[in-house]
């Protein structure tokens, strides 16, 4: 993913990411990932997926 493909997409940069990184191969069965994002102030939310 790069910022001249996308630019920011602000809360779906991660997800994008997510979904791209499955497209490329990298996430592969048993693998753990995890997933973390932040807004404005002191907003912020992470998440641990085992595919």
């Amino acid at each position: 993913m790069s910022l001249p493909e996308h630019g920011n997409l602000g809360a779906s940069d991660t997800l994008l990411g997510l979904c791209k990184s499955r497209e490329e191969g990298k996430i592969k069965p048993g693998n753990l990932v995890v997933l973390a994002s932040s807004a404005a102030g002191f907003s912020w939310g992470a998440l641990t997926i085992k595919f």
